[in-house]
């Protein structure tokens, strides 16, 4: 009789520890994916602030040497676009509102001419630049926002602009010369 109660025992024992197997294997998987989906929006993000540092910077040469053909990318054409790169509706919608405009879709070519091949870009998962507001958009979007200031608000820093920039240099000349008494 004995016997018979422990083999009951053993096999409700048996039974506790797959069911505690279980679900800590659904949480663990639960947690890595979570984990995955995390990582996978940093360096999207960190793409997109590396690629908005580079036009940054080709912006302002563009700028300098009031060059045309300064600007790299595809210029994109809400209307018709005839480019490989598919831009959603709702992309499109969004980039609609944006007012003066001028975007460009940075392609694979742009990046790794410019030392950041470890940016992989094709035409359903690419990334479009706005050169006159210095926004980054990305075609696939994170839970509906597409650009960087909507992906990563705490990025949204308010950036002078140039005029802003030039009234202060102006005023810090005032100032030395006043006190070098110039």
């Amino acid at each position: 009789m004995k016997f018979k109660s422990e083999k009951g025992v053993s096999l409700i024992l048996l039974i506790i520890i797959v069911i505690i197997l279980i679900a800590l294997a659904i949480f663990g998987i639960k947690h890595i994916k979570a984990k995955v989906e995390t990582e996978n929006i940093e360096n999207i993000k960190s793409h997109m602030l590396s690629i908005q540092a580079l036009t940054k910077n080709i912006q302002n040469k563009h700028v300098v040497n009031e060059e045309e053909n300064a600007l790299i990318g595809i210029t994109v054409n809400l209307e018709n676009n005839e480019t490989e790169y598919k831009i959603s509706e709702e992309l499109k919608e969004e980039l609609s509102k944006i007012e003066n405009s001028n975007l460009y879709i940075i392609t694979q070519e742009d990046v790794n001419n410019n030392g950041l091949s470890q940016i992989k870009i094709d035409t359903e998962e690419f990334y479009i630049v706005d050169y006159n507001a210095g926004e980054i958009y990305y075609s696939k979007g994170i839970d509906g926002k597409y650009s960087l200031k909507e992906i990563d608000p705490k990025d949204d820093v308010p950036q002078k602009n140039e005029a802003e920039e030039n009234v202060e240099l102006v005023e810090g000349e005032n100032t030395e010369n006043e006190g070098t008494g110039n």
